[in-house]
């Protein structure tokens, strides 16, 4: 997703449940080798039978490898085989390049830091050992015949419900009505480092839940036109699971895709996705320190960071005035915290409350996220309760982080703010001097 990994919005901007993310990089070149729907040639440690429907063979008995091992597995006349496995947090580097990678191919440069990749695998939301896969591409060795590809569906591989099984009629785009690969989860030993010859990474997929509703934030960058196709389907069909485990019969998957990623967006609108909303990256620039500007009448700010008792106050302003937009999901403190903490960028010194009359009325919360590849802050949340909007104190919250930023010597501040959002936030942000920098639509579907 792009960076930063969480962006949330500002005063009164709906939080998205997910930061969008950045996109897959094109693909490129000719597909060496069709990956068949049951475990499309992504075959990792454990020994198994393939599923039906797979191309892929199973390992003779002699040469079953330990459980701890990770092979490829050649189909027969493949120019290309495939391993899949989960990540682990020494993945963040390999991994940090293929997104960059992705975002270049996109952007022309990248917009995730390594920090920001490292946040993702520590997030306490992303299941490592089943919401997540690398795909390896494992070139045919030496002198080994090629044959041609296996066959693809000719009206259109990429799509989730185009498996050997009929789908029901009553919802051909359910991605569970597809005959799903062997699950993943049993077949990948994530406790063990990618083995040296384990092959070129060139996809990275993810489906992480956002909350009690089911909503799930899927991801995929990937360079390889077979590992994006299948890392696509992996996640659509761990969205479902997601919703399952919750017992609901529907639940909604999400994805960030940049404005200018046509490959992305054509990929999303094939499997069912639809524009729901578009999130824009302000920026204000500094020229120099600044001393914070005074409050509103009847308006004290206060930092609120290592305060218990106004980082709880915070909290529930936070809660409270996003409750009712976009893609909001509700935590309690504990879990609130503990999300931020994970975050290697994350800096509770940047947290200010805003108390009217003594009592809280708003919050903001900065980050680093910008620091490392644009010296610049970031504006993470900006919340103000409903009974105190109108009276000038998110802009006041606002012009703070912008005066902080500018004593510690950033060079400027972004936040992200829903286009669609119900109150006028955009124009409270476009007010105070910022300017649009880039736009990251959110694509929606039910799994």
């Amino acid at each position: 997703m792009p960076h930063p990994a969480s962006p949330e919005p500002g005063p009164h901007d709906a939080e998205p449940a997910s930061s969008p993310a950045p996109a897959s990089a094109p693909d490129s070149g000719p597909a060496s080798a069709s990956l068949p729907d049951a475990e499309p040639g992504l075959v990792s440690a454990t020994p198994s039978a393939p599923a039906p429907g797979s191309a892929s063979p199973s390992l003779p008995a002699s040469e079953a490898p330990s459980a701890s091992a990770i092979v490829p597995v050649l189909g027969a006349g493949w120019e290309t085989g495939y391993v899949v496995r989960r990540p682990e947090p020494q993945d963040a580097p390999a991994l940090y390049a293929l997104v960059s990678a992705c975002d270049t191919a996109v952007l022309g440069h990248p917009d995730m830091t390594a920090d920001d990749v490292a946040d993702i695998l520590a997030d306490p939301d992303l299941d490592l050992a089943r919401d997540s896969w690398l795909v390896h591409a494992v070139p045919a060795a030496a002198g080994q015949e090629a044959g041609p590809a296996a066959p693809e569906p000719a009206d259109d591989p990429e799509r989730p419900e185009n498996s050997e099984t009929p789908e029901p009629a009553d919802d051909p785009e359910r991605p569970e009505n597809s005959e799903p690969p062997r699950d993943p989860a049993g077949d990948c030993d994530g406790g063990t480092d990618p083995p040296s010859d384990a092959g070129t990474l060139v996809g990275w997929g993810y489906a992480r839940r956002q909350g009690a509703d089911g909503t799930a934030e899927i991801e995929v960058y990937a360079t390889d036109p077979n590992a994006t196709a299948w890392l696509w389907d992996a996640a659509l069909r761990r969205a479902r699971e997601h919703a399952d485990g919750l017992g609901l019969p529907r639940a909604i998957a999400e994805i960030g895709v940049y404005r200018q990623d046509d490959g992305k967006r054509a990929l999303a609108a094939a499997r069912g996705f639809r524009a729901a909303t578009s999130f824009h990256r302000l920026r204000a620039d500094h020229s120099g320190p600044a001393g914070d500007p005074p409050p509103p009448p009847g308006v004290l700010i206060r930092p609120a960071g290592g305060v218990e008792e106004l980082m709880r106050a915070a909290h529930r302003v936070h809660q409270d005035g996003f409750a009712e937009h976009f893609g909001f999901v509700a935590k309690d403190y504990d879990r609130w915290k503990a999300d931020f903490d994970s975050s290697a960028t994350h800096d509770w010194a940047q947290l200010l409350l805003a108390q009217a009359d003594g009592v809280p009325a708003g919050m903001l919360l900065g980050s680093d996220m910008f620091v490392a590849d644009e010296n610049c802050g970031y504006v993470r949340i900006l919340a103000v309760l409903p009974a105190f909007r109108g009276r000038g104190i998110g802009r006041s919250l606002l012009l703070h982080a912008f005066a902080a930023d500018a004593r510690r010597g950033r060079a400027g501040t972004y936040l992200h703010v829903d286009a669609h959002n119900s109150t006028p936030a955009l124009d409270l942000y476009l007010s105070a001097g910022m300017h649009p920098v880039l736009a990251i639509d959110v694509w929606r579907r039910e799994v």
